[in-house]
C-alpha cells in the first residue's frame, strides 16, 4: 500500500488559486453592479458576468502562478475567456485532489463550456451562420468607393465576406445608405448572407496645430493649449509646446486639476490654469524618458471633462474629402 504525501508548494499553490478565484469573484461582482443599468437583454447577463471575471482576473499579474501550474499538468488559466470561473474552479479541484484537501465539486462538461455555447450563439446572431467548411467569419471595411461601385461589393460578397463594414468617421449618410443598398442588392443576387456592421463615432479631439518651443516635451514642461498657435506665451511659464485643437469645448470645459492626455496617452497633463477666456496651461506629468515631439492630428483625450457634446459626431470635412483608394488585390467583379 502506497502512501500519498502532499506537496507542499502544491499545498501553497492550492491556497494562492483559492485565494485567486475569490477576489476576482468579488471584484467581477462589483464589476456588474457597476454594468447593471445597462444590461438590459436577460440572456446577455451570463456573458456579462463572464467578461466582468475576465476583466478582473487579467487585472492581475499571472505569470508566476502559470509557470507553478504547468508542471503539475494543470491548465495555466491562459486560454479561459469564455469560462473564467469554471476554469479556475477546476484547477482548484484538481489541486484539492493532489493535496487531500476539500476544493468542492469539479464543474461538469456542460457546465464547463458553457460559455463557448454562448459565444457560437452571439457570433451567429451578430455574423450569421458561418460558411461551409470554415467557422471564422470575414469582416471588410468598405470605404467610399463601394457606393459607386457596386460590382466590387459583389466580388467581395461573392469571394466571402460575412459582414461589411461601414465606419461612419467618413464619408456622409447618402453614401452610407448608398454602401448598405449594394451590400444588400449583393447578398440578395449571391444568395449569400452579409451583415452590416455600422460604427458609430463620437467627438474626434485631435491636435490641430502645433508651435514646439523646445526641441522635446518632458515630465515637469508645461504646453498651452491656444486658441491661435502663435498666442502670446508667457515666460514664467516655461511653456515648451503651443497646442491648437480640433474642438474649441476642450478649452472652454477643461477646469483646474483635469487630466488631459496627448497622442493616445503617450503625453499625459493636468490642466494648472483654465478659464477666464485665456490659453489653458497644461503641466505635463508623464511623458517618455527622452521626450517627445507634438505633432498634428494626434489624439486628445480628457476624461475627467464634459464636453456638452452629443455622442454620435459627423465626420470630418477632411475625413470626407479624403480620396478613396482601392487595396492591392482586391477581387474584382
Amino acid at each position: 500500500m502506497t502512501t500519498t504525501v502532499a506537496d507542499p508548494a502544491a499545498a501553497t499553490l492550492f491556497d494562492e488559486v483559492v485565494e485567486l478565484r475569490a477576489s476576482v469573484r468579488a471584484e467581477a461582482a462589483r464589476i456588474c453592479d457597476r454594468w447593471a443599468p445597462f444590461v438590459h437583454r436577460r440572456r446577455y447577463a451570463p456573458s456579462a458576468a463572464n467578461l466582468a471575471a475576465y476583466l478582473a482576473l487579467r487585472r492581475r499579474d499571472l505569470r508566476a502562478l502559470q509557470a507553478d501550474l504547468m508542471p503539475l499538468g494543470l491548465s495555466s488559466l491562459g486560454r479561459c475567456e469564455s469560462r473564467v470561473l469554471p476554469n479556475l474552479d477546476a484547477v482548484i479541484a484538481a489541486l484539492a485532489a493532489q493535496v487531500g484537501r476539500d476544493g468542492g465539486t469539479p464543474p461538469t462538461a456542460h457546465a464547463f463550456f458553457r460559455g463557448g455555447r454562448f459565444l457560437r450563439a452571439h457570433t451567429a446572431q451578430v455574423f450569421g451562420p458561418p460558411a461551409p467548411r470554415r467557422d471564422v467569419r470575414i469582416m471588410v471595411t468598405l470605404d467610399g468607393e463601394c457606393a459607386v461601385d457596386p460590382a466590387f461589393v459583389r466580388a467581395l460578397v461573392a469571394a466571402g465576406m460575412d459582414c461589411a463594414r461601414i465606419n461612419c468617421a467618413h464619408d456622409e449618410p447618402a453614401t452610407w445608405e448608398t454602401m448598405i443598398r449594394n451590400v444588400r442588392d449583393a447578398s440578395d443576387r449571391l444568395g449569400r448572407p452579409c451583415s452590416i456592421h455600422v460604427d458609430l463615432p463620437g467627438p474626434k479631439v485631435r491636435t490641430k496645430k502645433v508651435r514646439m518651443l523646445a526641441e522635446r516635451v518632458r515630465t515637469g514642461d508645461a504646453i498651452l493649449l491656444a486658441e491661435h498657435v502663435h498666442d502670446h506665451v508667457p515666460e514664467a511659464d516655461d511653456v515648451a509646446a503651443v497646442v491648437t485643437c480640433t474642438l474649441h469645448e476642450v478649452r472652454e470645459r477643461v477646469r483646474d486639476g483635469h487630466a488631459l492626455w496627448i497622442d493616445d496617452g503617450k503625453i499625459g497633463t493636468r490642466v494648472v490654469r483654465a478659464g477666464g477666456g485665456e490659453p489653458v496651461l497644461l503641466r505635463v506629468t508623464s511623458a517618455p524618458a527622452k521626450g517627445a515631439t507634438i505633432k498634428c492630428d494626434k489624439g486628445i483625450n480628457v476624461p475627467q471633462t464634459d464636453l456638452g457634446l452629443p455622442s454620435l459626431a459627423r465626420a470630418s470635412r477632411r475625413a470626407r474629402s479624403s480620396p478613396t483608394r482601392r487595396w492591392p488585390n482586391a477581387p474584382t467583379a
